[in-house]
Parts: C-alpha cells; structure tokens; sequence
C-alpha cells in the first residue's frame, strides 16, 4: 500500500508541471497531503496499528472521492461558461501587478504595524506570567501550554503574530517598497518570527509556510519540482527542531515502548515522530471501529464542531460538551493513546452530522474550495490569492486538526478583510 501511494503522489506531482496544470489546487494540495501521509502511515510500524475495517475505508476513501468529485464538477461548469480560459501564470502574475496599483498600501502597512504590537505586547505579558520562554525552559511543552493560557486576552494577541508574518509577505512581494522599506519588513518578519518559535509551536508555522507558498506561486514564480524538495526540507527543519525541543530523550524512550513501534531504542526520536505522522489514521479507525462498526453510542454534536469557533468565543463550547457529553477538540472518545488526540478531518464530520455528514460535507468542501479558487484564478487578486493562501493551510492541515473549528481562522480572515479595506473600521 506504502508504493502505491507514493505511486499516487508521483503522478500528481508530475502532471501538475505540465502548462496550464497548477500543482496548488485544491484537488492536488489535498492528494499530494494524503497520498504523502498514508505512505508514512502504511509502512505499519507499529504493533497497534490493525488493517482498517470495511467501513473506515468506505468512509474516507468514500469522503476523499466526493471532495475531488466536487472539484471536478466546478471545473467542468466553470470550463463550460468560460471554454476559451487557460490557466497562465503570465497572466496571473500580470493581473496581480495591476492590482496591486489600487491597494492602499500605507493603510496596509499601519495594519501590519499594529499587528506586530499587539502581538509584542501580548508576547511580553504571557513571558512576564509564565516566566520566561517556553523554548528555554524545564518542560518546553507544558510551558507552551502555559504561555497560550496565560489570559484571554493575550491568547487572542499571541495569534497576532502568524497574521503578521503573512501580512509582512503580502507587503515584501507586492507593495514595491523602497529598500530602506525593504529592509525594515525583513527586520520585522525575521524578529516576529525567532520569538514566535520560540514558543516551540509547530502549527501555525506551517500554516505561514503555505501561505508564503502560494503567495510565491502565483505573484512570483510558479513552483518548479525543485522548490517542492526545499520546501519539504525546510518544514523538516521547522518541524524536527520544535519537535526535539519541546520532547526530552527520557519521555520519547517511554513514548516508543507505549506505542509499541518496532524500532531500535536508540531510534526513538524518530518514532515518536512516526506516532505523530500516523495517529490521525489509526484514531480514526479506531473511532469508526468502536462507534459505527462497534456498539458504543456516540452523541452526534449536530454542528458543535463547525461552529466551535463561535461557541468558544460566547463560552458555551463547555457547557454544551458537559450537558451532552460531547468530545471536546481533544477528541477524547477517539484517542487510542494519550497524548495522541489528533484524528482525521472525516471523523470530525461523523462526529457532528453522523455518516451522512462524513460523506456530504468533504462534498460541499469540495465544492466551496474549488469554487473560490477557480473565481481566483479566472480573476486574480492580491486580496483572494492571499485568502487562497489561508484556505490551502485548511485543506493541507485537515488531516491533522480541523482549522474551521478555530477562532484563529476566522481571526486571520478579519484581519485579510480590514487590511485590503473590504471592512472598513475608519
């Protein structure tokens, strides 16, 4: 199964350079990610890991189609209204250079500014309470925790900081500035960016990875094989160095006995980070096993998950979970291991809506993402290419935690709007 996958994600990447092929659609992002992941997931590693029943694969193999049919459907009627479009990078580059001569680029700017403070600020009183940075502390990861939790108030000023560096992305490529502007951007990104890792997290890192990405892509340059390969080396690095700063040698020793991988002792590191790139996987199987195939009720949240955003924010997400027992993000019932809480996005759609919902909402997902990238590219934007930037990150990381189910989003969102000035607070 491990060579077949790799054989799926051969073939993506290679007809994706092809001319008027785009390796960033929505449909090879989500290919490419899970042809990838279900490699790693496949070489079976583990003494935990049981083949998946007949339903898990209906499920997620059933879910994956319907979000590439959706795909495939807003294609064909897009092409059908517009049979002459092509996609060209020229093009697309062009339209983008013209746009970018009607942003209000000084009001821009003092948007990014203020993110940066905010997020300073908000830096500074949480290292004030927690005492000191998590990175250089005795327990990085529960100090990370700490760091986040600090108040309210600060964790909303933190998540300022990923919004700056893709603003600051935005300012670098397409605003022209001066070199003294230049150099000043560089400064801010590279200072935002050394303290935001040294909170040792790893997600919203990669979220501004991608987005950066996809700004490359489509206002630069398109992406060639080669700067795949750089790229997935520098999230190697982004991600091996927050892993082996936040995870001592002792506890990952204790992590590979519990997880049963079949490795060396002295390749411990390495499989605790197969654990991490596999659990989604058998958390899922696990879940179906024990709540569709098994006979253990499981509370259907009825939309708690979509809109847990919301329900967060107005304090309600607790209380709902406690009056009906429902998982919390931390996906209690489907945890086959403590610590390992991360379940694929299709178990989060069962969760809300049942099978039902497993199936037909990856099918609107489809639909809604194809359609807000096909309307980008047919009239490209330096506005929509960057929310673009922010969608790809939902649809790469929903193997891993359901962006739609955090504030942050929608908080990233905000701020994209009030920046290019589609909402306006002055």
């Amino acid at each position: 199964m491990t060579w077949l996958m790799l054989a799926v994600l051969a073939a993506t990447l290679v007809t994706a350079f092809r001319p008027g092929f785009d390796l960033l659609s929505p449909s090879r992002i989500y290919i490419c990610v899970y042809a990838l992941l279900l490699a790693f997931y496949h070489l079976n590693l583990s003494r935990l890991q049981t083949p998946w029943s007949l339903t898990s694969n209906l499920l997620f193999y059933g879910a994956s189609a319907l979000f590439l049919a959706g795909g495939l459907w807003v294609w064909i009627a897009g092409k059908s209204k517009n049979p002459d479009w092509r996609l060209d990078f020229t093009a697309v580059r062009d339209a983008l250079r013209r746009d970018s001569e009607t942003v209000d680029w000084p009001w821009f700017r003092r948007v990014y500014a203020i993110c940066i403070l905010g997020f300073l600020i908000s830096f500074g009183v949480s290292m004030a309470i927690v005492g000191g940075l998590p990175a250089f502390m005795k327990d990085p990861d529960d100090a990370r925790i700490k760091f986040f939790s600090a108040t309210q108030i600060t964790n909303y000023g933190i998540f300022l900081g990923p919004i700056s560096l893709m603003l600051g992305m935005v300012l670098l490529w397409f605003s022209n500035p001066s070199r003294a502007g230049r150099r000043w951007i560089l400064a801010s990104l590279a200072f935002v960016l050394v303290l935001y890792m040294s909170i040792v997290t790893r997600y919203d890192l990669f979220r501004f990875l991608i987005f950066s990405v996809v700004l490359y892509h489509y206002g630069r340059k398109p992406l060639r094989f080669r700067h795949v390969l750089v790229g997935l080396f520098l999230g190697a690095i982004v991600f091996f160095a927050a892993f082996l700063i936040r995870v001592n040698t002792s506890s990952m020793e204790t992590f590979n006995e519990m997880i049963q991988v079949k490795m060396p002792k002295h390749l411990a590191w390495a499989s605790n980070i197969y654990a991490y790139l596999a659990n989604d996987f058998w958390n899922y199987d696990f879940a179906v096993t024990r709540y569709v195939d098994g006979d253990r009720h499981y509370p259907l949240q009825y939309g708690l998950g979509l809109f847990r955003a919301l329900l967060w924010n107005l304090h309600l997400e607790g209380p709902l979970d406690d009056a009906f027992h429902f998982d919390t993000l931390y996906n209690e019932s489907a945890a086959r291991i403590k610590g390992l809480n991360t379940v694929v996005y299709v178990w989060h759609f069962y969760k809300d809506f049942g099978i039902a919902g497993a199936l037909l909402l990856p099918l609107a997902a489809g639909l809604l993402a194809w359609k807000f990238y096909f309307n980008t590219m047919l009239t490209p934007t330096i506005f929509r290419v960057g929310i673009w930037g922010i969608l790809a990150g939902v649809v790469a990381l929903s193997y891993h935690t359901p962006l739609w189910e955090l504030w942050f989003l929608y908080l990233n969102l905000l701020v994209f709007f009030i920046a290019h000035r589609r909402v306006k607070i002055t």
